[in-house]
């Protein structure tokens, strides 16, 4: 509830020892005596309330601190009053809050501040403060104004009767008159409120005091902010009346203008800055400036009549719908101007370098976008060639008088002179002949009235130079164009670089292209997980259309298999194993059939980030073959497997002929022949045995 409080001693009486208030005798007196009483208290209050309006006048008068005002108050109205305690308290803008301004303890003879009472705790005690003209609690544990404040407020400062009343000023409740009697407590009389009321309104109007004096100062400050921030501004700032009449300039006025403010008060701004063929233009803008707000670029002139790029702001001032004022600033805008012209130059030319194809069209709209800035049918680009120390000049505009042109010895001669020095050269025609003798040319051709040229800087190393000159004007380049070309020499070299690179990149690019589009493998470059380039042989592989398989997830066109062995290789990597960049999985086609493919994979970098770089080739073919051979052997074994054969050395008789077994008995040769192989025989006899056996049969066949 309560907020922090501040306190301070005050060594000053309150009441003279003369104004003490009289005390009474106990014992019961005559109505008359009661009446001298009453008439004796009456006279004392009087002189009291005279006491604080003399105080509070001298105060005022001697222009002392303004709420120590409100401490007399207080003080007084406990000693008026016979009370503990007198404060005052201010409600804040919502109205949710009090905080005390003022508290007066009497028998502490102290003034504090600080404390907050908030709405929300006791909504009942500030509603009776904002309808009711007097809250007068004798009991305030009892009363219902005030008995939600007893446990939080009323106890813990043994407050038993109060009387409060509400600050009003200009017709508004704004605060709280309180005065607390602790300990017993006490009524309040018709006279107390009195004395309430009217010290009440030496509150408002101590208050209104305090604000005035507040405004004043507030306003006062205000005065010295404008006036610092006025002369501090670092534009050039003019104020003036509502004729358009200078008041006051301030210092950075005087330092880009050159008038000091002595020098051009009273005069119209447009007499002091405008020039002659710009008076219809100004006059324009204050018509303008009348109707609101003014901004606008143009140009205004020095006291030396040179002229200056500025930006005005002007803005007029009412005060209670009275046009009284005008404030304007001009913005030296001068180097904006420049760096605009220079940034509109260097934009030219990259949107140049990004729409021409070849390098002699990129010249031409360089030459075009400077010509525009530089004024001159005159033009060259060179590159110095530092192994043979030679200035090479791929392009040139010369158009001089019967079409001839500077001579190649002096251009030369003059494009290593900024190439060792590394500086812009501005050479007039009498310099150029002096230095055409020094270097021994007789035959210099024809020569300009002057020239200029600029060398072309690319990362620190100087790569040539392009220079404008002119055959009939010495005064053909102004420090303005001088300026904005050695501005945008270093980003015109790295512009041409650029492209420069881009072409031989390009003329890469087709040759790889080439290459890479016409081998029978597919080629693969996948980065994040995603396909970043391949070649249309990879397409077809898939059954994909270019485009479909751009940035998809290299995943999606591998089988569970194809996963698998991904997976199985990375594991192997991880602990440390050798794995082949070589390797076969499967892949799954557009239409869900399966292909066969080996693998060989490198980790390359691109951009700093590492990608994937495959060669995948068709081994579906190779498969199939591998396939049918693997099946034709697997069926020419197992035909095999069905054959019986007998090999090793196989006993038999010398005589008879007979085999011996494994198991030592003697068995024909075809019994032993049927039992260990597949052969079946039949019988016949040969021409030997024939002879021997049939004799005469066989003689008998012969004959025949």
């Amino acid at each position: 509830m309560k907020g922090e409080k501040t306190m301070k001693k005050l060594n000053i009486k309150t009441v003279s020892e003369e104004s003490e208030q009289p005390v009474y005798p106990v014992k019961k007196v005559s109505d008359q005596a009661e009446n001298i009483i009453d008439h004796q208290e009456q006279v004392w209050r009087l002189r009291k309330m005279n006491e604080i309006l003399l105080s509070l006048a001298r105060f005022r008068s001697g222009k002392e601190d303004i709420p120590l005002e409100l401490e007399m108050i207080t003080a007084a109205s406990a000693q008026m009053l016979n009370t503990d305690r007198c404060s005052i308290w201010l409600f804040d803008a919502s109205k949710t809050q009090i905080t005390c301004i003022d508290l007066f303890d009497r028998h502490l003879n102290q003034h504090m501040h600080g404390d907050v009472l908030y709405r929300k705790n006791y909504p009942t005690y500030f509603h009776a403060i904002e309808t009711d003209s007097f809250v007068d609690a004798t009991d305030t544990y009892a009363d219902p104004r005030t008995s939600e404040l007893k446990d939080d407020y009323l106890k813990q400062l043994g407050i038993a009767s109060l009387l409060d009343t509400a600050i009003i000023s200009k017709g508004k409740r704004i605060g709280l008159f309180c005065n607390e009697q602790i300990g017993k407590s006490r009524g309040w009389s018709d006279d107390d409120k009195e004395i309430v009321s009217m010290l009440n309104e030496m509150i408002a109007i101590a208050i209104e005091n305090i604000e005035k004096k507040k405004a004043l100062a507030d306003a006062q400050e205000n005065q010295n902010k404008f006036e610092r921030l006025f002369d501090s501004n670092p534009e050039p700032a003019v104020f003036m009346d509502k004729n358009f009449c200078i008041i006051n300039v301030n210092s950075r006025f005087t330092e880009v203008f050159g008038w000091t403010v002595d020098e051009i008060a009273g005069k119209h701004i447009n007499e002091v800055v405008a020039d002659k063929e710009m008076l219809i233009e100004a006059k324009s803008l204050d018509n303008a400036a009348e109707k609101g707000y003014l901004h606008h670029d143009t140009l205004r002139k020095r006291k030396d009549g040179t002229l200056v790029a500025v930006s005005i702001s002007a803005s007029p001032i009412y005060i209670k719908g009275e046009l009284v004022n005008f404030f304007a600033m001009y913005k030296d805008i001068s180097e904006q101007k420049h760096l605009q012209d220079i940034n509109h130059v260097v934009y030219e030319i990259s949107q140049a370098v990004q729409a021409t194809d070849k390098l002699p069209e990129l010249y031409q709209s360089i030459y075009q976008t400077l010509k525009r800035v530089v004024p001159s049918n005159n033009f060259y680009i060179g590159f110095y060639d530092p192994d043979k120390s030679e200035v090479m000049i791929p392009f040139h505009i010369d158009e001089g008088v019967s079409q001839q042109c500077i001579a190649d010895e002096v251009y030369s001669l003059l494009a290593k002179e900024i190439v060792n020095s590394g500086k812009p050269l501005l050479m007039e025609k009498s310099k150029l002949k002096n230095l055409m003798r020094k270097k021994g040319i007789i035959n210099a051709g024809l020569l300009p009235e002057v020239w200029f040229g600029v060398p072309l800087h690319a990362k620190g190393h100087i790569i040539g130079l392009f220079s404008f000159h002119h055959f009939t004007k010495t005064d053909a380049f102004s420090e303005k164009q001088i300026s904005l070309l050695e501005s945008i020499a270093e980003s015109l070299a790295i512009a041409i670089q650029y492209k420069q690179h881009e072409l031989q990149v390009r003329e890469s690019e087709a040759r790889y292209r080439l290459l890479v589009e016409n081998v029978n493998d597919a080629i693969v470059i996948s980065k994040q997980n995603n396909f970043i380039y391949f070649n249309q042989q990879f397409a077809t592989m898939l059954g994909y259309a270019y485009g479909e398989l751009l940035m998809k997830d290299y995943r999606e066109v591998y089988t569970t298999q194809g996963l698998e062995i991904l997976h199985e290789r990375g594991k192997r990597r991880e602990l440390g194993e050798y794995v082949s960049s070589r390797y076969e999985t499967t892949f799954r086609r557009k239409d869900d059939t399966d292909i066969d493919v080996e693998a060989n994979v490198t980790i390359i970098e691109i951009e700093g980030d590492k990608a994937t770089f495959a060669v995948i080739r068709d081994i579906s073919e190779r498969k199939r073959i591998e396939q049918e051979r693997e099946k034709t052997i697997q069926e020419l074994q197992s035909a095999l497997a069905n054959v019986r054969t007998l090999r090793g050395l196989i006993p038999i008789c010398a005589n008879c002929k007979k085999i011996r077994d494994d198991s030592g008995y003697w068995s024909d040769v075809e019994k032993y022949i049927s039992e260990h192989s597949d052969a079946d025989f039949t019988h016949g006899i040969c021409p030997d045995c024939m002879k021997k056996l049939y004799p005469n049969y066989r003689d008998k066949s012969e004959k025949k």
